[in-house]
């Protein structure tokens, strides 16, 4: 599993948006006709037309082939999940997720920005290694951002599901080999394991925010040319589906639980 790789992509926008990027994700494959004699695709269609085609190409269940991102990708993964979210009477979403062997290509994504006129796509990625890249990046008018900040709880997310399930010493065992990550990758903190499951802790309050944010403000933002305020408000929304906070009741427990276990380890010893 050390080549292991998960990936979570976000672009939130407006209907319009929407179209685009299922229009572009169907003409990567050459799986785009322009209609005639008859109105313009919906939503609907063009997205039916996607689950259609990774039908076709990978079997039943699967809603997304890769190759849809960008022709003659760099990456490849054998499942990719693809999600359609209607958030509010205005308000949509795409939503991405998949596990690869090559490394997060962000020129695939790129590309697929670029040809989805500039709307922009948030990425949430890590390998199954500590010591592999991690992180996030976003792909905002044509460039690439890389942020760090939140290395370690992008992994302990996608790849620890914050020790979800686990009992008190089933955690404790397997937050001492966490420890020792941290200790081979030069981590050094008074107390490197607490101080990432209340960092894991921390991000998801702040992330919770995007569920508030409304169509209606996008839209203020769109039409008021605020481009700013326009990819706060995107990339807040976007944080929220890529952390999947609409669970956060269950995980803001277990991180607690988790934690709690961890600093009465001592304690609960038998030996």
């Amino acid at each position: 599993m050390p080549g292991l790789y998960r990936v979570r992509v976000c672009a939130v926008g407006t209907e319009e948006d929407m179209l685009l990027l299922n229009r572009t994700l169907l003409e990567n494959v050459d799986e785009f006709e322009i209609p005639e004699d008859r109105p313009p695709y919906s939503l609907k269609e063009l997205h039916d037309a996607v689950l259609r085609y990774a039908v076709y190409e990978k079997g039943e269940g699967s809603s997304m082939v890769y190759a849809m991102i960008t022709p003659h990708a760099f990456g490849h993964a054998d499942k990719i999940t693809f999600d359609m979210l209607r958030l509010d009477d205005t308000l949509y979403a795409a939503l991405f997720a998949y596990e690869c062997a090559d490394g997060f290509q962000q020129e695939d994504w790129l590309r697929l920005h670029k040809r989805c006129g500039l709307l922009p796509f948030f990425a949430l990625y890590a390998g199954a290694d500590y010591a592999q890249p991690k992180g996030e990046m976003s792909f905002c008018n044509g460039q690439v951002t890389d942020s760090w900040n939140r290395m370690a709880a992008a992994w302990m997310y996608l790849f620890e599901d914050y020790e979800a399930g686990l009992v008190d010493e089933d955690a404790v065992a397997r937050l001492k080999e966490i420890e020792q990550r941290l200790t081979d990758t030069a981590i050094d903190t008074e107390d490197g394991v607490a101080a990432l499951l209340t960092t894991c802790r921390d991000n998801l309050e702040q992330c919770a925010a995007g569920l508030t944010v409304t169509g209606a403000q996008l839209r203020a933002a769109v039409d008021a040319h605020d481009f700013p305020l326009q990819l706060k408000l995107q990339r807040s929304v976007a944080d929220a589906l890529l952390w999947d906070c609409a669970r956060n009741a269950r995980r803001l427990a277990c991180l607690d639980y988790t934690l709690e276990s961890w600093r009465n380890r001592d304690q609960n010893s038998l030996f």
